[in-house]
C-alpha cells in the first residue's frame, strides 16, 4: 500500500490520527453491521456445513452402520477486487474556493492556510469507504448491476443472483410497482415469505430487511398511509432514524442503507438475512497507509489517491430472501 505523507497533512492527522480513516468507516453503515474479515488479499472461502440428522429408536445392540445421516461441507467464496481512487485537485480550484468563502464573510484578503487544504482533502477521503462499501453490494461483472464507483467486482446481488449457490437464493418478485400505496404489503410479502419458506430464521435476533434510504422514506408513507401509527422518520435531534423494528411482528429490523440504489438495473430491491449471515472482506481500508496525499508542483495540483480490497457475500444463501419489485 501507499505510504501517507503525515508532513502535508499536520492539522489532518494531529488531531485524528489513526481515527481518521475509522471516523470515515462509520459513515458507511454497512461497516458497521455485519462480520469484517480484515486483511484478506486474494479469493477466501466462507465454510459452512449442511447436515441431515435421523433420530433413531434407543436399544441395547443399536446398529449405527447405515445409518442415513450426512454432513456435507458448503463454502461460498469471497473475492475481493483491488480498487483505488485517485484525485487530482489543481491548486487553482482550492484557492478560488478559498477566496470566495473569505470574500462572502467579509474577511478581505489572506494567504490560503494548510488547514484548508486538509480539510479539502479530508472531504474527499470520508467519501472512499462509502464508495467501497456501496461497491460491494451493487458492483457487477456482467453490467446486471450498477455502482456509482466503479464496476470491477462482483457485489453482493451479483453473488445473490448470479454467484455458484445463487439456486439456493429464496427469491421474491412482484409485478407490482413499490410505491406508498403497494411498499407495507410487499415487505409484508418478503417477510412472510422468511417466515415460510426459511423458518428457522425466525428464531433469529439479528434479522435485517436491508432497502435504499429512498424505499425506506417510501415505507413511512405507507405506513401513515396505512393509518397505523404517526410514524416519525426524525429523532428529537433532527436526525433521519435509519432504521426501526418491523411493525407486523416478526422479528425483523428494518434498515435504510445509503449503499443501496433506489432503482438498480430497473428494480427496487430488498435483501432480508441475520446480519451474522454476512461477511465482509477488506484489506486497507483501516490502514492510514492505504491513504496519499501529495502536491504535484509540475502539474501545480493536489494529488489523492487511496486503495483497498473488499468483498462480500453470504455464508448461506438459503437464509437469504431477496425481493424485487418495479
Amino acid at each position: 500500500m501507499n505510504s501517507i505523507n503525515f508532513a502535508n497533512l499536520p492539522q489532518y492527522v494531529n488531531q485524528l490520527n489513526f481515527d481518521v480513516v475509522r471516523e470515515a468507516v462509520l459513515k458507511s453503515s454497512l461497516f458497521t453491521r455485519v462480520p469484517v474479515i480484515s486483511g484478506v488479499k486474494v479469493p477466501t472461502y466462507i465454510n459452512g456445513i449442511e447436515s441431515t440428522p435421523k433420530l433413531v429408536a434407543v436399544g441395547c445392540d443399536t446398529d449405527f452402520v447405515g445409518l442415513t445421516n450426512s454432513y456435507t461441507p458448503i463454502k461460498n467464496i469471497l473475492t475481493p477486487w483491488h480498487v483505488q481512487l485517485p484525485e487530482t485537485i489543481c491548486k487553482d480550484e482550492i484557492d478560488d474556493t478559498f477566496y470566495a468563502m473569505k470574500a462572502k464573510s467579509g474577511a478581505g484578503n489572506r494567504d490560503i492556510t494548510q488547514e484548508f487544504v486538509d480539510v479539502y482533502l479530508q472531504d474527499k477521503a470520508e467519501k472512499f469507504p462509502l464508495l467501497l462499501s456501496t461497491d460491494a453490494i451493487l458492483a457487477s461483472t456482467n453490467g446486471t448491476f450498477s455502482s456509482v464507483a466503479s464496476t470491477l467486482g462482483g457485489g453482493l446481488l451479483y453473488q445473490l443472483k448470479y454467484g455458484t449457490s445463487a439456486a439456493s437464493t429464496i427469491n421474491y418478485a412482484t409485478a407490482s410497482t413499490y410505491s406508498p400505496t403497494t411498499a407495507v404489503d410487499i415487505v409484508d410479502a418478503i417477510v412472510q415469505k422468511m417466515v415460510t419458506s426459511a423458518p428457522s430464521m425466525t428464531m433469529k435476533n439479528d434479522n435485517e430487511l436491508w432497502m435504499s434510504v429512498a424505499d425506506y422514506i417510501t415505507y413511512f408513507q405507507g405506513l401513515r398511509n396505512k393509518d397505523w401509527f404517526a410514524w416519525n422518520i426524525f429523532d428529537q435531534a433532527g436526525n433521519m432514524i435509519m432504521e426501526m423494528p418491523y411493525p407486523g411482528g416478526a422479528k425483523v429490523k428494518i434498515v435504510a442503507m445509503p449503499e443501496l440504489n433506489s432503482v438498480t438495473n430497473g428494480k427496487h430491491y430488498f435483501i432480508l438475512s441475520y446480519a451474522s449471515n454476512y461477511r465482509l472482506a477488506e484489506d486497507g481500508i483501516n490502514d492510514p497507509s492505504s491513504y496519499e496525499f501529495w502536491f504535484d508542483q509540475n502539474k501545480r495540483a493536489h494529488r489523492y489517491r487511496a486503495e483497498a480490497r473488499i468483498a462480500l457475500n453470504v455464508a448461506y444463501n438459503k437464509y437469504v430472501i431477496l425481493g424485487e419489485s418495479n
